[in-house]
């Protein structure tokens, strides 16, 4: 028996875990072209080699590979023919199903998915089928499991995500089986007679689910209801972004949902209280796991919570049947059981932090322990602190790659946080099912318990918010790159055995990874940022330097550069701009350049000289000056140097358009600075919200305005691009940056027509989500990085 063999004979549950997601994960990036009847003649030559007892393992490894891809293609792909992805959706004037899932939010905004049974069409009732997600508007019943209901309404298909980094809405509802949306208005929704649905379900768990989210909100204080919905019922819709996005920032966001970790603590729960009932051992066992695959139920089998219960039953059972378990073939037991009947599980953020963190705590934590820096034999240290610490520590580690990846940062401190910070949360859930328990009882003293769990929680929020403003506790880094990821765990394995043979390795596997990621681009990247109805570009040079252009509006209830530049420029790993420029005072342009300047440290803010009166303006330039920031006027004829090899031209304004005369808005937008970016051969155009009178000064370039990319001006309205303009330019590409649906109802259909006509492909914002141009110094690439 070889190495691997000895391997995979001690776990081969796990093994076969390994390999079947392996295929899964084949299957996803191959996804558009798998050869379906190739790939099962190789699997029927193969599993014969397996019955003739050939090399078993040689030729079963790829095999299960093969059924890995096989299962999530079909799971994806196949539909019966009266889905609703074949049904002529245009001609559809209403839809016809039941509510299968309902969420829930104390606004009034709920959601719910429909299962669609009819469609209407013009003339006739078509039976049909598949998801459809609800979005509650106006329409104010809270609609119940099993209703049946019809709506009057097209279907839409759910939003890419508008910006790089930006949560991808459609692929998390596609995973789900929802491949349509639709909103529910007071006027189109009818709730028909009868109901559908699962018996359990409204009979016992939702009313069950119901009575326990009343109970919460009636009796636990704001924020502290949320979070207990969250860790109960797995309604997590509620919780506050702001809370949320603390958690994140200390590694340990992971506690605001129902995950293995509070599987743990309900099952101890579990065990105690049957315990103290006088069970025998296998009778409390066998208790426990009823109640607990109740609340797994309830909470309608949730990844990591069916992942924890499932390893649960295997290690009781082991238990039950006398025979020794290995903790790595329970949890590939577990997964291998999941992936087979929901193989787009694998694909969930959920699932893969749940596996990642309960396989390596299973994996490294026993390593850990064998080093003799960490062979305590003072008791009280060695179970209270070394092993807490390396069963954290096993836990973050395992999880960086994900981290990384979804959330581009190093949670550093969440070590230290986890080993602080789990305990307390631990009996913060145990208090939670203790409320739960007593108010299903009657006893009356939910209201105390209520009160103790919002102070309970509030003394959770301060230490974990003391946590966020130490400087080590979260390093921020660009998106990796798929390599990048495949390195690291690379590292991680190695460091997981670490020895003297391995730690040259590991030391080069690490230096790699530094070089790959710690480098600015190799190429001028500009992104066009979709911030709705305004402007905003970052402009990346090769050599590290970063110009922020516009930075989109500001409002009341809406601030670009939060809600859109920040994420970004952090998604890029930015961490200091060279260069800050506004257009022209108008505050769809400047608005969010001042969240940016709140953020981020830079170098000069660069104005037209036309004077801005609006009071965010001056709030702009009061920002730049508190920061000691130097603010430069330019004018037509200047340069903004970003190093060697890269130019930077300001074309305008000059003369009449650097003095305020009206303050009009065609004034105002005829101030904006022009800027032409060069980098080789390659150029782009950046106009602001330049109209055809401005346009009109910058003809007497002629060729020197010709430009691979036009950021078109003022979001291609009818008093903008003349073809005269466009001749001189010649694009490829035009970028229009525009809100969908806008008040203005920017862009032209002229204006758009003339670009197609010139040759200048138009992309909007509203359409294509954000921008993104690559240029080597030889020629200008679109970036597909939906």
């Amino acid at each position: 028996m070889n190495a691997f063999e000895k391997y995979f004979h001690s776990a081969p549950a796990f093994w076969f875990f390994l390999v079947y997601a392996a295929g899964i994960a084949l299957g996803w990036i191959f996804i558009r072209s798998v050869p379906v009847l190739i790939l099962l003649i190789i699997l029927s030559l193969l599993l014969c080699a397996v019955l003739l007892r050939r090399r078993i393992l040689f030729f079963l490894f790829p095999a299960v590979i093969i059924l890995g891809v096989l299962r999530l293609y079909f799971s994806l792909t196949a539909f019966p023919p009266e889905h609703l992805l074949f049904q002529n959706l245009k001609k559809t004037a209403a839809v016809e199903g039941w509510i299968k899932e309902a969420q829930y939010r104390k606004n009034g905004k709920n959601r719910y998915v429909l299962q669609c049974s009819f469609i209407y069409t013009d003339s006739a009732k078509v039976e049909s089928n598949g998801l459809i997600y609800l979005f509650q508007g106006k329409y104010k019943t809270r609609l119940q499991y099993g209703q049946r209901i019809r709506i009057s309404s097209r279907l839409q298909e759910p939003p890419l995500p508008g910006n790089p980094g930006e949560f991808n809405f459609r692929r998390y509802l596609q995973l789900k089986g929802i491949y349509f949306q639709t909103y529910l208005k007071g006027e189109n929704c009818t709730i028909l007679p009868g109901q559908n649905g699962n018996y359990l379900q409204q009979t016992f768990l939702v009313p069950l689910r119901n009575f326990i989210r009343s109970k919460i909100e009636t009796n636990i204080p704001e924020p502290a209801a949320a979070v207990v919905k969250a860790l109960i019922l797995a309604e997590r819709q509620d919780v506050d972004r702001g809370i949320l996005k603390q958690f994140q920032q200390t590694g340990i966001v992971h506690v605001l949902a129902v995950s293995g970790l509070h599987v743990g603590f309900i099952l101890m729960l579990f065990l105690l209280i049957f315990g103290l009932l006088g069970l025998s051992h296998n009778k409390r066992n066998a208790a426990a796991l009823i109640f607990l695959f109740l609340f797994i139920a309830l909470i309608d089998f949730k990844a990591p919570v069916l992942r924890a219960g499932m390893m649960a039953a295997l290690y009781f059972a082991g238990q039950f049947l006398q025979r020794k378990t290995n903790a790595m073939n329970i949890i590939g037991t577990a997964g291998l059981l999941i992936l087979i009947f929901a193989p787009q599980q694998l694909l969930q953020p959920g699932f893969q932090f749940s596996f990642a963190a309960a396989g390596s705590i299973l994996y490294a934590y026993p390593k850990f322990r064998s080093l003799p820096l960490f062979k305590i034999k003072q008791p009280f240290l060695n179970k209270w602190i070394v092993q807490p610490f390396l069963v954290s520590l096993a836990a973050v580690l395992g999880t960086v790659p994900l981290t990384w990846w979804y959330y581009g940062s190093l949670q550093t401190g969440a070590v230290l946080v986890n080993v602080l910070l789990i305990p307390l949360i631990g009996g913060f859930v145990v208090l939670s099912f203790i409320f739960i328990l007593v108010s299903g009882v009657g006893i009356g003293i939910g209201a105390g318990l209520g009160w103790i769990l919002y102070y309970y929680f509030s003394l959770i929020l301060k230490l974990n918010a003391f946590f966020t403003r130490l400087p080590f506790i979260q390093i921020g880094v660009p998106k990796p790159s798929l390599l990048s990821i495949v390195l690291l765990i690379l590292f991680l394995l190695l460091v997981f055995n670490l020895k003297k043979k391995t730690i040259f390795p590991a030391l080069l596997l690490f230096a790699t990874l530094f070089y790959l990621n710690s480098g600015p681009p190799n190429r001028l990247r500009v992104t066009f940022v979709n911030v709705g109805q305004g402007d905003g570009a970052i402009v990346q040079f090769p050599n590290g330097k970063v110009m922020v252009v516009d930075g989109g509006d500001r409002k009341f209830s809406m601030d670009s550069g939060t809600r859109y530049l920040i994420p970004l420029l952090h998604y890029y790993g930015i961490k200091r701009i060279n260069y800050l420029v506004s257009t022209h005072p108008h505050s769809d342009h400047f608005g969010g350049l001042i969240s940016i300047l709140d953020k981020f440290p830079a170098d000069s803010l660069i104005i037209s000289r036309y004077p801005g009166k609006s009071k965010l303006y001056s709030q702009l330039l009061d920002k730049a000056r508190q920061k000691k920031i130097p603010i430069s006027y330019k004018k037509r004829g200047n340069q903004i140097f970003m190093g060697n090899g890269f130019r930077i031209y300001v074309l305008h304004p000059f003369g009449p358009y650097l003095h305020a005369k009206t303050f009009s808005g065609n004034e105002v937008n005829n101030s904006s600075l022009a800027l032409k970016l060069c980098y080789g051969r390659c150029a782009f155009l950046l106009t602001g919200d330049l109209e055809q009178n401005g346009e009109t000064n910058l003809l007497n370039y002629k060729s020197f305005l010709k430009s691979d990319v036009l950021k078109v001006g003022h979001h291609g309205s009818k008093t903008s691009t003349s073809a005269a303009f466009l001749h001189l330019i010649k694009p490829q590409y035009s970028v229009v940056s525009v809100g969908r649906h806008n008040k203005f109802f920017h862009p032209s259909r002229k204006t758009m027509q003339r670009l197609r006509q010139n040759g200048a492909r138009p992309l909007r914002t509203d359409h294509f989500g954000a921008l993104v141009f690559e240029c080597d110094g030889e020629e200008v690439k679109l970036v597909n990085w939906r």
